[in-house]
């Protein structure tokens, strides 16, 4: 007797917390230029107030919301002591609120559903962003490697342009080699391959390294769950040489222009005197930190572009230990049975926290992502492409899988 296949269910509701956050991912990543910041700042209540508001499942707290926990705790109690000014309780507030969107985020159960529309208006979000470059900048890739850049009749910063667009190609990367729908695959193969060109163009190190890293992560775990061990071998040598010859490409194109600062690692773009004058505030206030107006009132005046000083000029070593030990949870809590795909979303993260300020949009919303795409695959068969099975409700002969088990 023929054996039936799986029968496909297809009936998983959109919720205003899903809603909700596709929103906010799209107006933070694709129209943050045009939007005024009173309404960005709503943007993260309206999405907590959602969440609490609305009945779901919920997963057991993860590490790293745990970890964020306690950070926001010892926070609040090692800042309440400083001079509290109103630039002081503004900085404070946002910290609260990436941190409990963090945790409401990674905590919720989402369907199959919610995450493809979630995906997708990332992906969207990336392919505006980097026609908006591209048009807005005549000639992007060989632009005079001004800080700012056109974007929409605005002149913005083209550091969180480029960790923006980083994200975004990171994710369609992942529909190019996992999504089992063909022409959702190619569309997202032509968003990759506009958003690699960006990201390049752009000319932030720091983003690009994240780029570069969650795309190793990516080809190495596409490799090795090729099957057997000659399809991992031949599809290694095709990545392989691809790789070579995606690098050789871009040396030879970003020759005399801003992007060929990609490949000069030794040039520290004078952090290393900022981070001096970072460790040297540390010291004098090594254990509870110093307060929000102490890097304003003593420092440079620019930022500390490092995020582990800039939390241990606030509020001591501990606190700056604590934004480490959030990744370090995230990079060993994520991958689970060679399942490597959500951990190409911490290492944006990483290379922001590094070269960065805060603890801001392109810390949290990959890791949101990541955790997301992680309990999802960690709790539901098929893997990655169940995602886009028609909803993730599959009968397989006869047995309902739910879409979403408790753990």
């Amino acid at each position: 007797m023929h054996k039936q296949g799986p029968t496909i269910e297809y009936h998983q509701p959109l919720s205003a917390a899903a809603c909700m956050l596709c929103a906010l991912y799209f107006v933070i990543l694709a129209v943050l230029p045009l939007i005024p910041s009173q309404i960005t700042r709503v943007l993260k209540p309206v999405f907590l107030i959602a969440c609490v508001f609305s009945s779901c499942r919920r997963y057991p707290m993860p590490a790293a919301a745990k970890v964020q926990s306690v950070f926001l705790i010892y926070l609040f109690l090692v800042l309440v002591f400083h001079p509290l000014t109103p630039s002081a309780i503004e900085t404070y507030i946002s910290i609260f609120l990436f941190g409990a969107f963090f945790i409401f985020a990674s905590m919720r159960v989402w369907n199959a559903r919610e995450i493809r529309m979630l995906l997708d208006a990332v992906v969207c979000s990336g392919v505006i962003m980097s026609a908006v470059c591209i048009f807005s900048n005549d000639g992007l890739l060989h632009a005079s490697g001004a800080q700012h850049i056109h974007y929409l009749n605005t002149e913005m910063n083209r550091n969180p342009i480029a960790f923006g667009i980083a994200l975004c190609a990171l994710t369609a990367a992942i529909l190019m080699l996992h999504c089992p729908q063909r022409h959702r695959k190619h569309l997202s193969a032509a968003a990759f391959f506009l958003c690699s060109y960006s990201v390049f163009a752009l000319g932030c190190r720091s983003a690009f390294l994240s780029y570069v890293g969650g795309m190793l992560v990516l080809l190495l775990d596409y490799i090795c769950n090729s099957g057997n061990r000659r399809t991992r071998f031949a599809r290694g040598v095709v990545i392989l040489l691809l790789v070579v010859c995606a690098a050789a490409f871009a040396l030879n194109i970003s020759a005399g222009t801003y992007s060929e600062r990609l490949f000069h690692m030794t040039d520290d773009s004078g952090r290393d005197a900022i981070w001096e004058s970072a460790r040297t505030l540390i010291r004098e206030h090594p254990v509870f930190g110093g307060g929000y107006d102490v890097w304003n009132d003593v420092g440079p005046d620019m930022g500390t572009h490092n995020t582990f000083l800039l939390f241990s000029i606030y509020s001591g070593y501990v606190g700056g230990a604590t934004v480490i030990l959030l990744l370090v949870v995230a990079v060993l809590e994520l991958p689970r049975r060679k399942n490597w795909i959500p951990l190409v979303f911490v290492c944006e993260p990483i290379f922001h926290v590094y070269t960065e300020t805060n603890l801001d949009n392109y810390v949290y919303l990959p890791m949101v992502l990541g955790y997301i795409l992680a309990l999802y695959l960690r709790t539901n068969t098929g893997g990655f492409c169940g995602l886009y099975h028609n909803g993730g409700m599959v009968r397989a002969h006869g047995n309902d899988i739910p879409d979403h088990p408790n753990l």
